[in-house]
């Protein structure tokens, strides 16, 4: 399994006034480079509009009746096993990283989840990771 704390890249497109900006503020000290400061940006946003994450977190729940993270969902191998004896089936929903065990069958995991989505990464077998289509 790869590194689950691993970060994906994405591509901003900014006007050339912008960037001339962010530059400045890198050579000035106030940043170690272009990505500190998008990172640093990017969280500033999601800290302003933490409100509009939990109403969208909230609404997906009522419409989908599925189980929702936002963050890091580490499932033990008990979970599975605890919902296989009673019998019951979820739906997984992850915004940022789910982390399965290492010793979780394809299986099992058929026989406990109706879905699983993950927008972001997922540390797991290839095997799961395949049937699930996650990365």
């Amino acid at each position: 399994m790869e590194n689950p704390l691993a970060s994906e890249k994405v591509s901003v497109n900014l006007s050339v006034g912008d960037l001339a900006r962010v530059d400045l503020l890198v050579e000035s000290g106030s940043f170690t480079n272009r990505s500190d400061f998008i990172q640093s940006a990017v969280r500033q946003a999601l800290v302003a509009r933490k409100g509009d994450i939990e109403a969208a977190i909230l609404e997906q729940k009522k419409a989908k009746g599925t189980e929702i993270t936002v963050g890091i969902l580490s499932l033990p191998l008990a979970y599975f096993k605890k919902l296989l004896a009673k019998n019951e089936k979820v739906s997984l929903c992850v915004y940022g990283l789910l982390v399965l065990p290492a010793d979780l069958s394809l299986d099992l995991m058929k026989k406990t989840m109706s879905s699983v989505k993950v927008r972001g990464l997922t540390s797991s077998s290839k095997e799961i990771k395949q049937f699930y289509g996650l990365k």
